[in-house]
């Protein structure tokens, strides 16, 4: 197993529930290449969040290490970046998605428990930003 398929795990979470979608305009409905628009699997932010592809949500992986006691067990941890014109939907969408992944355990992973979350500020007028941090961990070899 590896980040890929973690992220693939991530997103059909986030993609397959109708809470979550409702807060990016989508419905369970939706095809994925629409659905893939709004929750993007990307950590560059620069020409893909802009007022006009809002609310939109952005998952990736933050660099981790080797368990000491495992060192066949990677610890790292998954982000979700919620963007939205306003702080109060962002933050909405964070919360449906730490309801979702709180104890959440895909395949081959374990995501224990959120790390932490904040709001921060995005350069982008008119774009709030809302950021929630997950540890991970998994078996590599």
């Amino acid at each position: 197993m590896g980040s890929a398929e973690l992220l693939d795990q991530v997103w059909k979470l986030l993609a397959n529930d109708a809470t979550f979608l409702s807060l990016l305009r989508l419905t369970t409905s939706t095809d994925n290449a629409t659905k893939a628009t709004k929750i993007v699997k990307e950590e560059e932010t620069d020409g893909i969040v802009t007022t006009s592809t809002i609310p939109m949500c952005l998952l990736y992986i933050r660099p981790g290490k080797a368990d000491v006691r495992t060192p066949t067990v990677y610890l790292g941890k998954v982000v979700i970046d919620c963007f939205a014109k306003d702080g109060n939907t962002a933050r909405k969408m964070y919360e449906q998605a730490l309801a979702l992944m709180q104890n959440w355990e895909p395949p081959g992973f374990f995501v224990s428990r959120m790390a932490y979350d904040t709001s921060f500020k995005t350069g982008i007028t008119g774009v709030k930003g809302h950021r929630v941090y997950f540890d991970v961990s998994y078996f590599v070899g």
